[in-house]
């Protein structure tokens, strides 16, 4: 079967692989605008809770594509369902109460290429070729870290104005979403702990003679998710001034990590340019690909514009 066959066979369907309790609930697809792409979109409400997850069907095509049975896939979004469900009612009305939900906003990185759609329905600001947005957090979640984005309607039932918004997410981010700042070094040993804890000479050969030795950083959050809003985390990025010693390039790695990069006389702008290219064709989903641009903190002005070379 063609794509709409198969969204509309799993609607159909997927009542009858979800436990007995799901019976009474309704059965949506609906299109979302996501980073650099537009999915479709399964949700199943919720017997227990006004709120419930937002299934993503595009990939489950591609492993039917690739001959997995339908009755696995079924078996598969059901499963996913199920793991996902809130057991207590969120109270929805609470977000379209400004003062409910003020201390809860957060900025988000986009990249404007590939995003005019997405971005035509959020309040947002520009910094260069990357686009600030805002979110309302919902918090940390065994499964993951919630938020729901801030859209020009919802801005406008607050009454208020964009300003106030990257007020209260640049003020909220260090607390919400503290920033993290490690090494390359560090980055692979936690990535690796097994294989590094169990060969000393493997371990040394990667520590660098000092701090300064290893020349490539990871900067994200404590949740590793959306990272590259430590950007915009200030204090941070004083720190990283004060540690760096000069001013540096910002390598976006993805939505949820930038790499930071000491600028030196003798670096080749273009060979980094390439690096993050790339890293993006091969190793980046689209709906974490930030930006094929490379760009540059200057510490004395405390701005991050494109690189120029």
């Amino acid at each position: 079967m063609n794509y709409n066959a198969f969204i509309n066979f799993i609607k159909e369907n997927i009542l009858s692989y979800l436990p007995s309790e799901y019976a009474p609930s309704s059965v949506a697809l609906s299109k979302v605008t996501k980073n650099n792409e537009s999915l479709d979109s399964l949700t199943v409400s919720s017997p227990t809770s006004n709120v419930s997850p937002t299934i993503y069907l595009n990939g489950f095509f591609e492993q039917y594509e690739a001959g997995t049975d339908i009755r696995e896939i079924l078996s598969q979004i059901s499963k996913m369902r199920v793991m996902h469900e809130m057991n207590s009612d969120f109270d929805v009305s609470s977000i379209t109460d400004f003062d409910c939900v003020r201390d809860q906003i957060l900025p988000r990185l986009y990249g404007t290429q590939s995003n005019a759609e997405l971005l035509a329905d959020r309040p947002h600001r520009l910094m260069d070729d990357l686009a600030i947005t805002y979110c309302v957090t919902l918090g940390d979640r065994p499964d993951g870290f919630m938020s729901i984005p801030i859209t020009n309607d919802l801005l406008n039932s607050w009454n208020t104005d964009e300003e106030t918004l990257f007020l209260l997410a640049i003020t909220n981010l260090p607390t919400i979403a503290p920033s993290t700042f490690k090494s390359m070094t560090e980055v692979m040993c936690e990535m690796m702990p097994e294989l590094f804890a169990s060969d000393d000479e493997l371990f040394d050969s990667f520590l660098p003679m000092n701090d300064m030795d290893d020349k490539m950083f990871v900067l994200s959050n404590k949740q590793n998710v959306n990272g590259a809003s430590a950007l915009l985390d200030n204090t941070m990025m004083d720190a990283i001034c004060e540690k760096i010693g000069s001013n540096f390039f910002i390598l976006p790695s993805s939505l949820h990590e930038v790499l930071i990069v000491p600028a030196s006389k003798n670096m080749d702008l273009s060979e980094l340019e390439d690096m993050v290219r790339e890293v993006n064709a091969t190793q980046v989903a689209p709906p974490d690909k930030l930006s094929d641009s490379v760009y540059r903190y200057d510490r004395e002005h405390r701005t991050i514009k494109l690189a120029v070379a």
